[in-house]
Order: structure tokens, then sequence, then C-alpha cells
């Protein structure tokens, strides 16, 4: 691990690699004995034996594209974990398990072969075969814009969007799995009336009811400096529930972009983990303390958090909240 100094490793007759043993090594080339009964390589890249798993791409290999080949079935989780040289990846005809994903910092387009009974891409974005489920967005491709197909009804926990992305059309999007959009540079959510779970308000993303607010647009706060001073949001009354992440900070070395003020109203009964992390100043207008669910030490620490006076000591005594700078007013 982190032997930066290493380039080539041949494994000769080694039968066993323990999990992050070349993370962080520069390595260009596994060379395998023909003898080894476990693993195998091609072109560089470790396989399996029969190379029906591909275990792990050279980190430094100095290729810029890469097509898996045909033999493969599944990539392992980090096969390409870090290869900041790939800018374009094939998928072979017989992957069907494809687990590494957004590759490097470099990759601009999935491809998939037309064989493949999976998978399918569209734009260099990867998809399942018809286009129902969103997998990854390339971390370096440079659209500002997007679109999501009509037909992708699902955004799978694997994708995060990039820096380059200002603007997403959720189109038809029903299902959300994780939180893709944290950390994120967009600046406006766009969601048709016709969509069943989702709606938009002031290019803010909740749910169809606007009962729950599931992201805001923090590249907002490239606007406001410096680190987004003298911004401020208040959260519509309908809100009940903020959604995990739904605040989380833009980090661009050194600076960090976070709301300065947000106005929590009564209604919100629930606040998902890291949502209010990237704001500074925060007015609870509650007088009994929102739940913080899951809750992890830290997220609140050094926030000032503004409260009505009769509810000071309800949130000083409050998981998470206690962890805070509680002023009444």
């Amino acid at each position: 691990m982190n032997c930066t100094n290493l380039a080539r490793v041949n494994l000769a007759s080694v039968t066993q690699i323990g999990e992050g043993a070349f993370s962080g090594c520069n390595i260009k080339e596994f060379i395998v004995s023909e003898n080894n009964n476990r693993y195998s390589s091609q072109e560089g890249v470790l396989f399996n034996k029969d190379k029906s798993t591909l275990i792990m791409y050279p980190k430094a290999r100095p290729i810029q594209s890469y097509v898996i080949p045909n033999s493969v079935t599944s990539v392992n989780e980090d096969a390409f974990g870090n290869c900041d040289n790939l800018t374009s990846i094939t998928i072979g005809d017989n992957v069907t398990q494809m687990n590494s994903l957004n590759i490097g910092s470099r990759l601009t387009e999935y491809i998939v072969t037309e064989n493949n009974t999976n998978y399918s891409s569209l734009d260099g974005v990867l998809f399942d075969k018809d286009k129902t489920e969103l997998i990854a967005y390339p971390i370096a491709k440079v659209n500002s814009n997007y679109i999501i197909p009509s037909s992708v009804y699902k955004i799978k926990k694997s994708v995060y969007f990039n820096s380059n992305l200002t603007t997403i059309n959720l189109n038809y999007v029903t299902e959300i799995e994780a939180y893709p959009f944290s950390g994120s540079y967009i600046r406006e959510f766009i969601v048709p009336v016709a969509n069943s779970n989702f709606s938009v308000k002031d290019g803010i993303l909740f749910n169809k009811k606007q009962t729950t607010l599931v992201a805001y647009p923090m590249g907002l706060m490239k606007d406001y400096e410096p680190n987004g001073q003298g911004s401020s949001y208040v959260i519509p009354n309908s809100v009940e529930t903020i959604r995990a992440y739904a605040f989380y900070p833009i980090l661009i070395f050194p600076k960090v972009y976070i709301l300065e003020t947000l106005t929590i109203p009564a209604s919100v009964q629930d606040i998902g983990s890291f949502a209010i992390y990237g704001v500074l100043n925060i007015y609870c207008k509650g007088e009994t303390p929102p739940r913080l669910f899951p809750y992890y030490s830290g997220e609140l620490t050094a926030k000032n958090i503004y409260v009505p006076m009769n509810a000071v000591n309800a949130y000083k005594q409050a998981v998470g909240w206690r962890e805070a700078n509680i002023i009444g007013e």
C-alpha cells in the first residue's frame, strides 16, 4: 500500500492477494506466471485464471482508452480505482456485473458493446440495458447541462454528478437511491410538472407534495464571496423532512462554499445525516428540536443555532443539537 515508486509486480505463483494490497501504488503492469493456477494477466491487467473476472487495472497504465475483454463477466469493485489516465472505457459483450464505477478523474465516457444484455450507454453515460436505471455519470464529462432520458425512473446509488454539471433535468425519475448531488456544483434542478414523485420550487428539489426538501442547488454559493457569505434561504412551511446531504457544502480547496443562513420552520420534524452540515447559521422556529437521524458526532459543532427563547433548554439537551452553540431569541 502507498508504495508510489512501484511500477511493475510479478505475481509469479501467488494465489491470494489481501484487500488493498496495491492501493496507492503507481503500478503500470501486472505480470503473472502461466503456471499460476489462480491469476492471469493480459496487457498488464490482472484477472482471475480464466479471465472471467477483472480484478485490478494498473493505476498508472499509460493508456487513455480500455476495452474490457469479452471473456469478462464480472469487474471487481475497486478494479479501476484512481485510474486517472483513463478517459474512455468500453464494457464488453459479457459483463453482467460492472462493480467498479466513478473511475479516476479524467473519464469522459462509458461505452457499451451492442451485444451486452445488461448495460447500455448514451452520450457517454452508463445505464441498464433498457435505460430505466442511470448507473454511472462520467466524472470528467464536460457538459454543464444534462437531461436524463425520459425512460429513466431510477438514479442508482453508484451515481455521482460531477463538478461541470450546473443544471440537471430529472425528467420522469421517480426514485433517487442515495445522494448523487452532494458536493456537486448544480445551480438549478428542473422537473416536469408531469413527474409523479418530484417537484421544483425556485430551482430547489422537493418531493411532489413539497413536504420533503431533497436537495438544494449549492452551486449557487459560488456567486457569494467569500465562501458563500451573504447567502440565505427560508425553507417553506410545507416541509416536514430535510433529506440527508440536502445542504452539503462545496469544497474548492482551500475554500468551502456553504450557505450562510438557513431558516427551518416549525413544520420540520426530521433532518437526515449531514443535511445541514453546509450551513453556518441556522434559525429553528420550532420549539421542539427536529430529530437528527442518523446523527454523526461533529455535524453541528461550532454552528450557531438560533431558537425560541423558551426552547433553549430543549435544544441544549437534544441529541446533536447540544453540540452546537444554542442561542435564544
